[in-house]
């Protein structure tokens, strides 16, 4: 699955959690872009080997979705995570402008 294949397929799921989840994933992945302000990498969620040869149509639940968003979301490049950030704004615009504001009150913490 190439990279913008990725980016649609986490969007579909995005589109189908409940406000919830978002809120979820969006805490999980604001630890992800300032790790080293806010807690741990491994404190945030563990991540198997196993999630490497893991197919998307075997990623049931949010938690398994999220384990396989988050293996191909750690080879992307910036522009790449921008990209899927600017998709997402289309999806739920009110929770990624309140994700952009904690990522920003983050600056000069250490």
């Amino acid at each position: 699955m190439n990279i913008e294949d990725q980016i649609h397929l986490f969007c579909a799921w995005f589109s189908s959690w409940d406000s919830g989840q978002r809120a979820t994933f969006l805490d999980r992945l604001l630890a992800k872009v300032t790790p080293e302000k806010l807690f741990a990498l491994t404190q945030s969620i563990a991540i198997s080997d196993a999630v490497a040869d893991r197919l998307p149509e075997n990623c049931a639940n949010f938690n398994e979705q999220y384990k396989y968003f988050y293996h191909c979301f750690s080879h992307w490049s910036a522009e790449q995570s921008n990209r899927f950030l600017n998709e997402l704004e289309t999806i739920d615009y009110a929770a990624l402008c309140a994700f952009y504001d904690k990522v920003a009150n983050t600056a000069g913490q250490v």
